[in-house]
């Protein structure tokens, strides 16, 4: 097996992860809540600093004892518990390797364990990873490989396979059955059915909240992308090409890296560290192939416009395979203002009583910063704001504007804050209603509006004063 190191969940993804799993929590009684996230909590002790089957096995069934917490439960389950399967092998952090090693028995006894629990919820949970770890531990015999996974496809492939992440297991699966040339065949057959199950579930509407339905469209795609990017390592020729652009098609665009926790754990287990999609795996493959320069610019424009750290690349690779007659700001511009949504107009009061309008600022990029003075993130980012707005925003005010929104907040609040931490950036206070006109997933949230009238948002845990000076060429 390959070797894998597991990365912190960036601060983006660990937002949004927060906040869909306290959501339906915070609904309920405070206590309950507080409960649950302690029973998270000693279920990671138990399972990591200090290892107790017994002692793990009580805590993870008290998230099962209430399914107002099965977003907590489906979370230490297939997003830290699953980690415990990772083969060390190979692995040059040495100590990370060894600690690994010792946890491996462990984990795999205890997923034996809550694989035959009495609750029916913590046993029906369990089943897809588990049935992955026998399928592990049965990689050298051929018969029991090829009855374990017909199992699979047969059980965990007949139902939901978001709700129990049994597609990401099913990948698993499949790079140990493609080991085995006897195998492959089934193999294949297991790929196809994954591929299949996903479609129709992508097609299928989820329920639940906005939030809920972009998560399980986000997943979808990226396991669909990992599915093609996978096939792709077995095939040659126009085969492989389709396959790539199939895992380009369905790779993570803008919104969805506003989502990276969605599938950031299938990301890291599947692959060994996180990869935010295959867009590069399809643009180097096309330039590796004479005469597919157009088809790689269109590419590298998506890419360039998803993380505009590419832009160079794709002012180089402009200059040599476009026939477009405009100069490279105009197609760049063109098409940022394709892909984005008309910008609603508004006007806020500003702290200092004037008064800031979209209508005022045509004809110039926007930057808006939704953030409040109880927001941990925002604060932490807040010297980064004022630098950009003494070196960028002041410096070229033909070019562009920033408003800030205090939200959830209080004027007094916001005057304190901004005087002790002697900041000077412009604020308005939300009048809750803006929240809604621009859709706010969480806080810190940047709103980039074109010149043009368009918006798009800023993703989560990016780099965001380079991903503004980028797009609007500052």
């Amino acid at each position: 097996m390959r070797k894998v190191h597991l990365h912190s969940v960036p601060l983006g993804a660990l937002i949004l992860l927060i906040g869909l799993i306290w959501t339906p929590v915070r609904a309920q009684s405070v206590e309950k809540g507080e409960a649950a996230f302690n029973a998270f909590n000693q279920f990671m002790r138990f399972t990591q600093a200090k290892p107790n089957i017994d002692s793990a096995r009580h805590f993870v069934n008290l998230l099962a004892s209430d399914t107002l917490f099965i977003p907590l439960l489906t979370d230490v389950i297939h997003n830290h518990l699953a980690q415990g399967l990772v083969d060390p092998v190979d692995n040059t952090d040495t100590a990370r390797a060894n600690a690994q090693r010792k946890r491996l028995p462990f984990t795999k006894q205890l997923l034996a364990q809550l694989a035959q629990d009495t609750s029916k919820l913590l046993s029906r949970n369990m089943a897809p990873l588990y049935k992955y770890s026998q399928i592990q531990d049965a990689s050298r015999d051929s018969a029991a490989l090829r009855r374990l996974t017909k199992e699979f496809i047969e059980t965990e492939l007949s139902g939901d396979v978001y709700k129990y992440r049994a597609a990401r297991y099913g990948l698993q699966i499949y790079r140990i059955v493609n080991q085995n040339t006897m195998l492959q065949p089934l193999a294949s057959q297991l790929l196809n059915a994954i591929n299949t199950k996903l479609t129709s579930q992508l097609a299928a509407p989820s329920t639940g909240s906005a939030s809920v339905q972009s998560n399980y469209s986000s997943w979808h795609r990226f396991m669909l992308a990992s599915v093609n990017y996978l096939a792709s390592e077995r095939t040659e020729g126009l085969e492989k090409q389709r396959h790539l652009q199939m895992a380009y098609e369905f790779s993570p665009d803008l919104a969805d890296r506003n989502r990276t926790a969605a599938y950031f754990y299938d990301s890291v287990l599947l692959f060994g560290s996180f990869k935010n999609g295959f867009q590069n795996d399809y643009y180097q493959y096309l330039r590796s192939q004479k005469g597919n320069e157009k088809l790689a610019l269109q590419v590298l424009l998506q890419m360039a416009l998803d993380e505009p750290g590419y832009k160079n690349d794709l002012k180089e690779l402009f200059a040599i395979a476009s026939s477009d007659k405009t100069d490279f700001n105009t197609y760049w511009l063109h098409h940022i203002n394709e892909r984005a949504s008309n910008a609603p107009a508004f006007a806020l009061e500003m702290r200092d009583k004037s008064v800031f309008s979209t209508e005022k600022a045509k004809g110039k990029w926007v930057l808006i910063d939704f953030w409040g003075t109880w927001c941990g993130p925002c604060r932490e980012e807040h010297p980064d704001m004022q630098k950009f707005y003494q070196n960028t925003i002041l410096k070229k005010p033909d070019t562009i504007s920033l408003l800030t929104i205090a939200c959830r907040d209080t004027d007094a609040k916001v005057a304190a804050y901004m005087d002790e931490k002697k900041l000077s950036f412009p604020v308005a206070m939300s009048d809750k209603q803006i929240e809604k006109t621009y859709p706010v997933p969480g806080y810190p949230t940047k709103i980039l509006i074109t010149p043009q009238g368009k918006y798009l948002t800023v993703p989560f845990g990016s780099d965001w004063i380079a991903f503004v000076s980028a797009y609007a060429d500052l």
